[in-house]
Formats: structure tokens, sequence, C-alpha cells
């Protein structure tokens, strides 16, 4: 996983070849079997890589989607109301939330 570094520019994610070259510069030995790769700045549902809310509506949608509705239960980085929102721990912040309030639903 990457999020990118200074002459990112000119690999290409889906590129195995460039990859497996980019990493071998921390990792001489390592072999990348596959890559994949999601632009999600010119993804026409997402516009960008991370959430902006707009004045008041940061906390009504974090309250909205952390209500189970039955026993479904949402879990994910924008979901997290910790200082770590839409970062990788916000991520697991929230698993561990969504984790905890499955637990209480399936009685354990």
């Amino acid at each position: 996983m990457g999020f990118g570094e200074e002459g990112a520019a000119s690999l290409d994610p889906t590129d195995r070849d460039q990859v497996e070259a980019a990493v071998r510069e921390y990792y001489p030995d390592v072999e990348v079997l596959a890559v994949d790769a999601h632009d999600w700045n010119t993804d026409p549902l997402f516009d960008g890589t991370y959430r902006i809310d707009r004045p008041g509506e940061a906390y009504d949608f974090i309250r909205a989607m952390n209500e189970p509705e039955g026993r479904v239960v949402f879990a994910g980085t924008d979901l997290d109301d910790s200082v770590w929102r839409i970062w990788i721990e916000g991520a697991v912040n929230s698993g561990h939330r969504a984790a905890d309030e499955v637990s209480v639903i399936v009685g354990r």
C-alpha cells in the first residue's frame, strides 16, 4: 500500500515491474507478485481521496452512521469520531467500536 512519495508521479502503480523496482530500493530481495491501483481523484462517486464536510455536518454523519440498523453495523475511517478520522488509525478505532457493538447485538 502506498500513498505517495517524492518522484511518485513517474511511477505507474499498475505496472508490477515499476512497483517492484521502487520497493526494492528498501527491500532488495522482495518479489512483488501483483499490483492494483485506483485513482480516487477521478472517481465520480468519491470526488477525491478523503472527506471534507461542510461546517456543522461532520458529526451529524458520524452519529447517523454509527447507529446500528437492526443487525447491520458500519465501520470505516470516515465513521471514527477521534482525532484520527480519515487516517488508518481511525479505521482501526471504528472497527473496534463496531466489533463491540456487534458483541452487544449477538449477546456476547
